[in-house]
């Protein structure tokens, strides 16, 4: 089982080349940047202008029973005007599912959406609807999901990861997120898009590789956060110290996460303070935008400053004509 791009250009998304199997993976990027078109391209509803997109060797815009295997909610989805059941069962019909529309949203508590009109619903509510038909398809090659966590409000994170690592035993799992930190959640491996752009395979997400020259930063849930954040700020690991008495997180910021790790959980241990959760405080896409643009002036400006600065500097005059 393969999804293969290669050298494809569609709109503002160049030079694409991406190689797939079954698995959960995930693309970071904003529909700006064209992760809605990578999804567009990758179920068949659009050509590329130039290279090629295969499933198993297959075209899948010129494979309409191709496109039968494909689950996708990629967001703004349409539907007849009809009753949501109506719409549901005739989706899950064009798919071959042998599931009804009622087990399905059943299985993910969202039975009230049945007897609503297709026309009333809200966006998230349709994008919710889009979801749960693509989770529905039978046995699906591929499936592709482009902000999964924000188009299942009553799902929980927990439950979201468990149907989508359960697809991805025998599919093609690829999902678009805007958010590094549901990236991180997703899958150890992230892929960045930018302006069009494939930039870089990220092992493991942290906020150097995402946004380089960053420091990482460490968030802290635990008991008596104050307590930890008074011990933290002289610890010499930690260069920097945030605490919300509010929601009762702790954002700490160091040169090395090992370090940071290993600080935080030293104090913990010496203050008897228990922690319930540790993770990694990972930049957003605006962010991560701003610093690949930084990084591109500061090139830029190595390269060409100098002879820019040649260039533009007014000639010298001669004070002392003959």
């Amino acid at each position: 089982m393969k999804l293969a791009l290669q050298e494809v250009n569609y709109r503002q998304l160049t030079s694409i080349t991406l190689s797939l199997e079954a698995g959960l993976h995930v693309v970071v990027g904003a529909p700006s940047d064209g992760t809605l078109d990578l999804l567009a391209l990758c179920n068949g509803s659009v050509r590329p202008s130039r290279g090629t997109v295969r499933i198993n060797d297959l075209d899948p815009y010129r494979t309409p029973a191709l496109r039968r295997s494909i689950g996708t909610a990629a967001g703004n989805e349409h539907f007849e005007e009809s009753t949501v059941l109506q719409a549901v069962g005739t989706r899950l019909a064009l798919h071959g599912s042998k599931r009804s529309a009622r087990e399905t949203f059943r299985r993910f508590d969202m039975e009230h959406l049945l007897d609503r009109r297709t026309s009333s619903l809200a966006d998230d509510e349709r994008d919710a609807v889009a979801l749960l038909i693509a989770l529905s398809v039978d046995e699906p090659l591929v499936l592709l999901l482009h902000e999964p966590a924000l188009s299942a409000p009553r799902l929980t994170i927990d439950r979201l990861l468990e149907e989508l690592a359960a697809r991805a035993k025998h599919s093609i799992v690829l999902c678009t997120t805007a958010s590094p930190r549901l990236a991180a959640l997703l899958s150890s491996d992230a892929l960045l898009l930018e302006d069009g752009r494939l930039k870089r395979a990220a092992q493991a997400p942290t906020r150097p590789a995402f946004a380089p020259g960053s420091p990482p930063r460490v968030r802290i849930e635990c008991e008596h956060p104050a307590r930890l954040a008074q011990a933290l700020s002289i610890s010499q690991a930690v260069t920097g110290l945030e605490f919300s008495a509010h929601d009762g997180h702790l954002l700490v910021e160091g040169t090395e996460v090992e370090a940071l790790c290993l600080a935080v959980l030293r104090s913990a241990v010496e203050l008897g303070v228990v922690i319930t959760g540790l993770t990694q405080a990972l930049p957003e896409a605006v962010e991560i935008r701003a610093t690949h643009a930084a990084l591109a002036r500061m090139a830029y400006e190595r390269t060409y400053g100098a002879f820019s600065s040649r260039a533009l500097q007014a000639p010298a005059v001669d004070q002392n004509p003959t």
